[in-house]
């Protein structure tokens, strides 16, 4: 298993311009495996010549000779290239079936509808199923495939999995191509390598990955392979953790006493890190612009559910699905009585946010959809935000998390100016009403989810 001390290893090479031609990133670690994707492909290439030296690929459905003809092409501009593939399906068989779907469970019992379609559609993919077929099949048609007993089949499907196909088909979501066509790509790679690859480097990431295959065994021998799986931490889970927390604080200048880091790494070493980097970045927004971090910062600011129930809250009153948004509130008070303020401060950051990513749509600075791609906000949009904003603006661009800038950009198609404008209204009068006491900060939520949905509170007496 791959540790933070590894990742810094091959960026150091990367910098350096020693990396070897191929690197593979694999494993359940979704926020590990995106990390060390977006920094190596940062470190490899410079921030001047990224939109021209720097390729992204959907690997859920590009073919093998384009990533081949975009690792072979001539950069545009003088310096090192870099193709990246995202969700490289190059690597993955049949055997890796059962990791797949459970993947698209856990992302759809997480409320990740568009990321478990897209990993279910991998599944049947890898099955050789239509989204049809996939409806069809009974519990003993998935165990074969699977490698499963019928009882244990029909325990990783049951209801999620009928209601995220009958949605991919009522939305006619568009499944990956079928086949395997690792070996086409291992023999154009082959090829280019014979030829000598001078500057140019494939980085490519994926959920799993099967070991026998000749592509992955390609990769080992003439490249990196950094496998990212949770399952094979064992012991060394809180050493890995220890060395990641250490890294983290220092790309982010903050420091914090040995007593609250064993906290945080007691509390998320043994599963994905990705939960401590989110953690970290709530401590270092709240505590700003202090760089000493604290165990009253922790306090105050929770555990990151609260946020991630914010944002469903949100997307239920951006819809103005009244029954969403008050289930929502109350699944979230019931879990933490005392989250109303915190809830509250959550809403009041997200909508500011959201009001400035839907006025750069409004003025067509992020074009008349947005970015599709959050890879794209990053390398290209936030650093020409940076730029063309206005000073105060730019900056706060240039300083936020580029994936928050582009969730509140996805989010905030969902609101026009108009209702963000009530939301702005509703939640300075709620914080009003909640600090002074006028009202019970449960009533008062309650009353703005209502008001917010566009219904009269004397239709629901």
């Amino acid at each position: 298993m791959a540790t933070v001390t590894d990742l810094e290893g091959l960026l150091a090479q990367a910098r350096a311009g020693t990396l070897k031609p191929l690197v593979l990133i694999y494993g359940d670690q979704d926020y590990m495996v995106r990390q060390a994707y977006d920094r190596l492909l940062e470190a490899l290439v410079p921030e001047d010549s990224r939109a021209f030296n720097l390729e992204q690929h959907d690997g859920s459905r590009v073919d093998a000779r384009a990533v081949a003809d975009g690792l072979a092409i001539q950069p545009l501009m003088p310096g090192p290239k870099a193709v990246g593939v995202f969700d490289a399906r190059f690597f993955q068989s049949k055997s890796n079936l059962g990791e797949v779907l459970a993947k698209a469970r856990d992302k759809w019992l997480g409320g990740e509808a568009a990321a478990a379609l897209r990993q279910l559609g991998r599944a049947l993919s890898l099955a050789g199923w239509t989204w049809e077929e996939g409806a069809q099949a009974t519990p003993a048609q998935w165990a074969e495939p699977l490698g499963l007993s019928e009882a244990e089949a029909a325990r990783l499907g049951g209801e999620w999995l009928a209601a995220a196909l009958a949605q991919a088909l009522a939305s006619g979501q568009a499944a990956p191509g079928g086949g395997d066509d690792s070996g086409e790509l291992a023999d154009a790679l082959e090829a280019l390598l014979g030829k000598g690859l001078e500057g140019a480097t494939l980085v490519c990431a994926s959920s799993s990955a099967d070991a026998r295959k000749r592509l992955f065994k390609l990769f080992q021998e003439k490249g990196h392979v950094l496998d990212f799986r949770a399952a094979e931490k064992g012991p060394q889970s809180s050493l890995t953790a220890r060395a990641f927390l250490a890294q983290a604080l220092k790309r982010r200048g903050v420091t914090l006493k040995a007593p609250l880091g064993e906290r945080l790494v007691a509390a998320y070493g043994a599963s994905d890190l990705g939960l401590m980097e989110q953690e970290l970045a709530k401590l270092e927004a709240y505590a700003y612009p202090r760089t000493d971090l604290t165990e009253a910062d922790l306090a105050a600011v929770g555990a990151p559910r609260v946020e991630e129930e914010s944002f469903a809250l949100l997307n239920a009153l951006g819809t103005k699905n009244l029954g969403e948004a008050l289930q929502q509130l109350r699944r979230s008070l019931q879990q933490d009585p005392g989250a109303c303020f915190r809830l509250l401060n959550q809403l009041i950051a997200e909508v500011r946010f959201l009001l400035l990513m839907r006025a750069l749509l409004d003025e067509g600075h992020l074009g008349p959809k947005g970015v599709a791609d959050a890879n794209s906000f990053k390398f290209q949009v936030q650093p020409r935000l940076a730029k063309e904003l206005p000073p105060a603006l730019g900056a706060l661009v240039k300083r936020t998390n580029y994936y928050r800038l582009f969730l509140a950009q996805q989010r905030a198609k969902a609101f026009s100016p108009a209702h963000l404008r009530e939301l702005v209204r509703g939640l300075a009068e709620a914080d009003v009403q909640i600090k002074t006491g006028a009202a019970q900060a449960r009533e008062v939520l309650e009353a703005l989810c209502v008001r917010l949905c566009g219904v009269r509170e004397e239709a629901l007496l």
